[in-house]
């Protein structure tokens, strides 16, 4: 058979490396089921208008449909779990988990990688402490068991933020677009090269840039 190669940004998993992904999702979902989480899966490919917000449509995996359909694989898990739960009946409040493959297509010479596995908790229908309490258990017990770390970091913000301190600056909407995108993909190198562009005002949301990241 002639060599093919993969497309860029994919790769193939074997030997060790996959044999400790396999391990580390195997404790991640035993701790979840214990602490009586649901498992959802969800499809791969899924309606491309449902990540109009998410990322831009030349991140994004366009999937040929004979029905016509405008379809792509999934750059993200959270918005599906919104779509299944729009959808259905399901009572409330719910404990849901899910693990599972995510593509988004890195910005050139990045370093990133195209396909990345997401886990993720969603607790829905609770008071936000305690879903945020659970959410820093969780990543807590996850710290000491792989990363060998007793103190964990862990910053808290909303990405409505980053729209709110972008329009206070008073930018053209192509920069301001830019800028948000630059900041919901923590594509910081990208982020910095726009932030010379502001001069003086750019201090103000060069301070947040460490802090925002997209629930």
């Amino acid at each position: 058979m002639n060599k093919i190669k993969l497309p860029t940004g994919l790769r193939d998993e074997f030997g060790q490396f996959a044999e400790n992904k396999d391990i580390i999702s195997a404790w991640i979902l035993k701790l979840l089921r214990n602490r009586s989480y649901s498992r959802i899966n969800m499809p791969i490919i899924e309606q491309r208008r449902l990540f109009d917000d998410f990322a831009t449509v030349n991140q994004q995996y366009r999937v040929f449909d004979p029905a016509g359909d405008d379809l792509v694989l999934r750059p993200d898990l959270t918005l599906p779990i919104a779509r299944f739960l729009s959808s259905t009946n399901v009572s409330m409040p719910q404990r849901l988990y899910y693990i599972g493959e995510k593509f988004e297509i890195s910005p050139e010479l990045s370093g990133g990688k195209n396909e990345q596995t997401q886990v993720g908790i969603e607790l829905i229908g609770y008071q936000s402490l305690k879903a945020e309490m659970e959410a820093v258990i969780f990543m807590h017990q996850l710290s000491k068991q792989f990363l060998n770390r007793h103190h964990l970091t862990i910053e808290l913000a909303h990405a409505k933020l980053v729209d709110q301190v972008l329009s206070a600056l008073q930018l053209d909407h192509q920069l301001h677009t830019q800028l948000a995108q630059a900041l919901y993909h923590k594509n910081f190198p990208a982020y910095d090269a726009l932030l010379a562009k502001l001069g003086p005002c750019g201090a103000v949301s060069e301070k947040m840039a460490p802090h925002v990241w997209h629930r």
